[in-house]
């Protein structure tokens, strides 16, 4: 390469063998769905085999750096295969693998920077689109419609009143829930694998068999 450049000597420099991450690439979760099983919620209609979620704070944004890291991530999944701590089991093919990311407010900056690039809104607030023959959606919490998404709707965000009524509501009438129960009594203290687990439908304590989510 030396040879090569040799006429723009002293102009650039060549450093092997770079790390360009501190440290591993870490999936925010990273959901598996069960063989042969189809989910039957409508958020988990959406899912593929292999889902990885990218999970971005209520007061974060989702910007370009932000989702260049996420593709990373998946891309380097498709590579290393689907084992759980560096133990590979399968070698996903690029259409079992759905790259997810959630966020609060709508990403219109790198919606722009993204133009040209055909998106499909799915549903209110649920966006699709395809990078490199990677299927990836984009969920804007504060626009999902709907009791379904009700949970993931205030994921990190203080439900108002009329939310925070409904949520309660349903945990009366699921008294055998205790998870539920118990997001009501300490909303603080709720997990994010938890409160994502809601729009799926399939993940509840006598179903875990369905569905897993996992955080790496």
């Amino acid at each position: 390469m030396d040879i090569a450049l040799q006429s723009d000597a002293d102009h650039y420099r060549i450093l092997p063998e770079q790390e360009p991450t501190r440290g591993p690439l870490r999936l925010d979760f990273l959901v598996l769905l069960e063989d042969g099983y189809r989910m039957r919620s409508r958020f988990g209609k959406l899912l593929k085999k292999y889902t990885i979620i990218e999970y971005k704070g209520a007061t974060d944004y989702l910007d370009i750096k932000s989702f260049f890291g996420g593709l990373a991530h998946a891309f380097q999944y498709l590579m290393s295969g689907t084992g759980v701590s560096g133990k590979p089991v399968h070698i996903p093919g690029i259409d079992e693998v759905l790259l997810m990311f959630v966020c609060m407010p709508f990403p219109k900056k790198l919606m722009d920077l993204l133009n040209g690039t055909p998106v499909t809104e799915v549903e209110p607030g649920v966006y699709r689109l395809q990078i490199m023959k990677l299927d990836v959606l984009i969920v804007v919490q504060s626009i999902l419609e709907g009791d379904e998404y009700l949970w993931i709707r205030n994921l990190r965000r203080g439900p108002d009143l009329e939310e925070f009524n409904r949520m309660a509501q349903q945990a009366v009438e699921h008294p055998e829930d205790e998870l539920r129960d118990s997001l009501i009594q300490f909303p603080r203290a709720t997990s994010q694998a938890d409160m994502l687990a809601y729009p799926f439908g399939d993940c509840r304590e006598s179903q875990k068999f369905r569905c897993k989510h996992r955080s790496f």
